[in-house]
């Protein structure tokens, strides 16, 4: 009705002006700035009215019009009288409500969330938001793009607790299970750069271990891994007890090798020089874990798929498969890759179905990080092989405790060592680990063949005398 007035009033004012037109008492300049104007008031009466009617929506209404359809875990308000959510019992789909109530529904984190949940919250800037996980890394969320935030930034624990934030001295706080780290508010990806906090008294010792010891021991790596005096073009154990090794194994199991005669092996502690895990094939793992209440009915396959999809493309349409971190990193790699050897050992760790899962889901985690030529343990900023299996299957006190032994005054675990305490746990009566196969060159002899477990704790424990 008022804007019906507003047009009727208008209609008569431009009459009124075209009559003053007529009779040259108005320029045209004139006439036309009086005639625009007097159109213009029905579009402003009319948005000033629309704008004085609405209302604005909270995040209670839109929970009533179901347009939020699933329970709410976290919220966080920002700078901006906006308000985040984190919602699904999945904690996969992140909501923004503007301060005036506007809906905006960011992508599902299926594909970026692997298989860890988000544990917190922090707002910092217009449409920046960081989300921590309890995985190693957050993801920061940037006008509607992910980005995943972890070693490469200078998050290097294996757990991320909690997100703090401090206004005064304008840092973001990241505490993990064994460091705290610092960032300041910066404004672009490239920027975004943690530091541990406190760590400026071990600064020089980080600058000795990146730009001196790191390249020099990738050096001799490269020079020394592959000097073979054996001068034998093929190993001991053949394609056919590869075959029939295979047949022995199944997804999760722990590998170890050793090639006689390889000068690698000096800077190697104990007879075993190398280790991975055992993966097998998509089909078989969907065998091996049907119908585990993580999977909610779908194939471990498609689990596998949907969290960890290069690990995925890699295997798929492939068989005896293992995972691994070598030079070029962590990788799946065919059984040959660790079986083609003189010496091979496989040990399966003797836990339930669904925690295997947990430990190979893990060990994915881990997919196309460097190898870590500092041997450093406490970091997961890259990886040696045994410590691939230490931080998949040790780290939670319900699975495998492993033995840690030292190197240069710092916490390690060798092959040597997963192997030793497979031996020691054999005398226990409810062991962890236990000896599936072992295949390995008979005394005397150039030929391998099928031993048993005194076989295999004589060549391990021989070496050590």
């Amino acid at each position: 009705m008022i804007i019906h007035l507003f047009v009727t009033l208008n209609s008569k004012y431009i009459n009124f002006c075209n009559s003053f037109a007529n009779r040259n008492l108005l320029s045209v300049d004139m006439y036309r700035f009086f005639r625009s104007l007097c159109l213009s008031i029905p579009f402003f009466a009319t948005s000033a009215l629309w704008a004085s009617n609405e209302k604005v929506t909270t995040v209670e209404q839109l929970l009533k019009d179901k347009q939020i359809d699933a329970p709410i875990i976290y919220s966080a308000n920002d700078n901006e009288g906006g308000t985040w959510l984190v919602v699904g019992e999945a904690h996969n789909q992140i909501y923004h409500v503007s301060e005036k109530g506007r809906l905006r529904k960011f992508p599902s984190l299926n594909k970026k969330l692997s298989s860890f949940k988000i544990t917190s919250l922090l707002p910092l800037k217009k449409e920046l938001v960081l989300l921590g996980t309890d995985g190693n890394y957050l993801l920061c969320v940037r006008s509607g793009h992910y980005t995943r935030l972890d070693y490469r930034f200078g998050l290097t624990d294996s757990i991320i607790n909690r997100i703090e934030i401090n206004h005064d001295k304008k840092e973001v706080i990241v505490v993990g299970d064994k460091n705290r780290f610092v960032l300041n508010y910066l404004s672009s990806k490239e920027q975004f750069q943690f530091s541990k906090e406190g760590s400026e008294s071990g600064a020089s010792d980080d600058v000795i271990k990146k730009y001196f010891r790191e390249p020099i021991q990738k050096a001799l790596c490269d020079i020394f891994g592959n000097v073979d005096f054996s001068f034998k073009d093929r190993k001991s154990i053949t394609n056919r007890q590869i075959a029939q090794i295979s047949k022995e194994l199944r997804a999760g199991d722990l590998l170890l090798k050793r090639n006689d005669y390889q000068l690698s092996n000096i800077a190697i502690p104990g007879f075993w020089t190398h280790s991975g895990i055992y993966l097998g094939s998509l089909k078989e793992m969907d065998k091996l874990f049907e119908n585990l209440p993580v999977l909610n009915g779908i194939k471990a396959s498609d689990y596998i798929k949907i969290h960890h999809y290069q690990v995925y493309r890699k295997m798929l349409y492939r068989h005896n498969l293992i995972f691994e971190a070598v030079g070029d990193g962590v990788s799946v790699n065919p059984l040959r890759h660790i079986a083609g050897v003189d010496y091979f050992v496989a040990i399966r760790p003797q836990i339930e179905t669904s925690k295997l899962f947990e430990v190979l889901l893990r060990a994915f985690n881990y997919y196309d990080k460097p190898y870590d030529y500092l041997f450093d343990l406490e970091s997961d900023d890259a990886m040696i092989c045994s410590e691939l299996i230490y931080k998949s299957l040790g780290s939670n006190k319900e699975e495998v405790i492993f033995k840690l032994s030292e190197r240069n005054g710092e916490p390690f675990l060798s092959p040597s060592d997963i192997a030793l305490q497979c031996i020691n746990e054999s005398k226990e009566e409810s062991p962890k680990l236990q000896m599936v196969v072992y295949c390995g060159v008979l005394a005397n002899s150039s030929k391998s063949a099928f031993q048993s477990f005194f076989a295999f704790e004589s060549a391990t424990l021989d070496y050590m005398k």
